[in-house]
């Protein structure tokens, strides 16, 4: 089912559909720094190594356990970036200016006023979150 959700998501962004992926502004700042504007497309913050069908979208050089991956309002050449994102493979067209931003921090605080989603349940934001990194969860495997 999270695939069905990726592919609808990325069908959305390809065809412009803002309905189904509205554009938002948001102000993120990382480890207490000034925050940075971004025309967000798409935000994911997460301390997993490796997300569902073997994703890893993230490539930020920082050693911290939070992972931050954005992309900002109509990325350019996503068609072409895409393998490579989803893999968290740099590459010389991912950066910045072309709308790709990956950054790896201890804390993430987010502004912004929209929808978000937090282990699976939707909310609505009209103000402040902060992500926090607490220390690590051992699990037994069996």
């Amino acid at each position: 089912m999270p695939g069905l959700i990726l592919l609808r998501l990325l069908l959305a962004v390809f065809r412009g559909n803002e309905k189904v992926l509205p554009p938002t502004a948001m102000n993120i700042s990382l480890n207490g720094a000034a925050p940075q504007q971004y025309p967000c497309l798409f935000t994911l913050v997460t301390t997993l190594e490796r997300l569902f069908l073997g994703l890893r979208p993230f490539w930020g050089d920082e050693n911290a356990p939070l992972h931050l991956t954005t992309l900002e309002t109509k990325p350019r050449h996503l068609l072409r970036h895409l393998p490579a994102i989803l893999r968290g493979r740099r590459t010389r067209g991912i950066i910045r200016q072309n709308g790709y931003i990956s950054h790896n921090a201890q804390q993430v605080d987010c502004a912004f006023k929209g929808r978000f989603t937090l282990d699976g349940e939707l909310f609505d934001s009209s103000g402040f979150l902060r992500i926090t990194a607490v220390g690590p969860a051992h699990f037994l495997r069996i």
